[in-house]
């Protein structure tokens, strides 16, 4: 974490889903990993770019990584 930036806090769902898009999973691939629909990710996603103040996936994926939520080399 950034020593600039405190933790945002998102849910675990909205966390488990942004791990599957740093890892590079597309919103149907998400989906079937999860268990939900295409829809529920887009908006978990939507949820995720308000909450950091960010417009898209590659920037949410950057924000949770100086913010602490991501970790690049976690256990995934």
């Amino acid at each position: 974490m950034d020593a600039n930036y405190t933790k945002i806090a998102l849910t675990p769902k909205e966390t488990e889903v942004l791990k599957w898009v740093m890892l590079g999973k597309t919103d149907g691939e998400i989906a079937v990993i999860l268990g939900i629909t295409k829809y529920t990710v887009d908006s978990h996603i939507r949820n995720i770019y308000k909450k950091y103040n960010v417009y898209n996936r590659v920037t949410a994926v950057v924000a949770a990584l100086r913010h602490g939520t991501l970790e690049l080399f976690g256990q995934y």
